[in-house]
């Protein structure tokens, strides 16, 4: 009977966390009705810009963005649109802010609800590394006071999230909820932004939609999680261009069976290209990869050289991310990183031995081994889903009985990689 009574317990408490968290995460609505979205990649919509009548403000679009200065103390310029929302609906507006320069003590804002009497509603940011939220009716009212966070990005694009959902509002930033609050009523229908003074903001969006809620979910009993640390993985693909180098002993002295020699190669540095799969978590990243390159070789014989092709076979690389775990800079730009190998690397020679019963016979040959090794490297984020990856890495070369159905001796070498590559990350957030 008690064992009965504690599965039910269980069961209930279950259910009970699960609907009371329903709507704290940021993927819970899906876009369903697109009422204004604008990217900045041209001027359609006819936001003001240029240089304001008391020259104490201006902004330009172009590039995809909507750039905003103040340039006079006292002076935190409006920038507005019109637009009708049906408030009975549940809806979305959305934004990015990035703060530029100039002062970052107060404010850039999204501004929604906004009437001609500067009543209205505030979401900000600002370049120091915290957020606000406010109405304005006459009277400041916070809904959330100025708050220090680690989630906002001094250097990149903070997006500002205003949710409506049943009789709530519901507050992200950086995808991460901040902020669940009675849903108060507009005061008029203008929507935009508000610059700080003596300021430059940046603004790579602006969206307002109508929502549909995700399947399964229940507004009831919500419970919201304020500022919850980013802590997911995402899958990734690369490709990259390498320039290998293979140095060492390699024990060209030793025979095959058979009266079969093997020669020693002097190969020079060479290019190649590589693939690679993995999955990139907050501080550590697992990935496979295969890399091929070709060096040009020559031996101590007349007439033995060429090109070997070394094929390059990832079984493990683990990269372990230095500096601030990304819940202190979720958008952190460059990320160095400590890199782990374990690989197969089988190099292929097309004249490299020889029978000593037909010296001039030169047949192919491969040499192989595994290899361990440890390098640095740099993410370079580009977006929220491409990455530049530099990688140096020397590796130890163990060299194994491998040969084209005959044994080469045992030979310890030195592989160095170093690689340029671009890498795709799947499963944005």
């Amino acid at each position: 009977m008690n064992n009965k009574l504690r599965l039910l317990n269980f069961v209930v408490f279950f259910f009970y966390f699960m609907i009371s968290h329903a709507q704290t995460n940021y993927e819970d609505y899906l876009n369903s009705e697109n009422i204004f979205t604008d990217d900045f990649s041209n001027n359609n919509v006819g936001w003001p810009t240029g240089l304001s009548a008391d020259s104490s403000y201006f902004s330009k679009i172009g590039n995809g963005a909507f750039d905003i200065t103040s340039t006079r103390k006292g002076t935190n310029p409006f920038y507005l649109i019109t637009r009708t929302i049906d408030i009975t609906r549940d809806f979305e507006i959305e934004a990015e802010i990035l703060y530029v320069n100039g002062e970052s003590d107060n404010a850039l804002s999204l501004i929604w609800g906004k009437d001609v009497h500067d009543h209205r509603f505030n979401f900000g940011i600002s370049g120091n590394g915290q957020y606000i939220i406010f109405q304005y009716n006459g009277t400041f009212l916070n809904l959330k006071g100025w708050t220090i966070s680690d989630l906002v990005h001094k250097s990149d694009f903070n997006k500002i999230t205003v949710r409506k959902a049943g009789s709530k509002y519901y507050f992200f930033l950086n995808e991460q909820l901040v902020l669940v609050s009675d849903f108060y009523p507009f005061y008029g229908n203008q929507f935009g932004f508000q610059d700080n003074q003596n300021t430059t903001m940046r603004v790579n969006y602006l969206k307002v939609s109508y929502l549909n809620p995700s399947q399964n979910l229940s507004r009831n009993n919500v419970t919201p999680s304020i500022e919850r640390p980013q802590v997911f993985g995402r899958f990734y693909i690369g490709v990259s261009a390498d320039y290998t180098l293979l140095v060492g002993s390699f024990n060209g002295k030793g025979y095959f069976p058979f009266e079969n020699a093997i020669l020693v190669p002097k190969l020079k540095p060479g290019s190649g290209f590589g693939l690679q799969f993995g999955f990139k978590g907050n501080n550590i990243a697992v990935d496979w990869a295969y890399h091929i390159s070709r060096m040009e070789y020559t031996t101590q014989l007349d007439g033995c050289s060429g090109t070997g092709t070394t094929h390059l076979i990832r079984v493990l690389g683990i990269k372990g991310f230095l500096g601030a775990s990304p819940e202190k800079k979720p958008k952190q730009k460059i990320k160095p990183y400590i890199d782990f190998d374990w690989s197969i690397a089988i190099s292929h020679f097309n004249k490299i031995s020889y029978s000593l019963s037909d010296p001039s016979n030169f047949k192919p040959a491969n040499y192989g081994g595994m290899n361990i090794g440890l390098g640095i490297g740099t993410l370079i984020n580009l977006s929220q889903s491409l990455a530049i990856d530099l990688r140096v890495l020397p590796e130890y070369y163990f060299g194994t009985d491998i040969g084209t159905g005959q044994a080469i001796k045992k030979f310890p070498n030195f592989l160095l990689l170093n690689s340029i590559g671009l890498n795709y990350y799947f499963n944005k957030k």
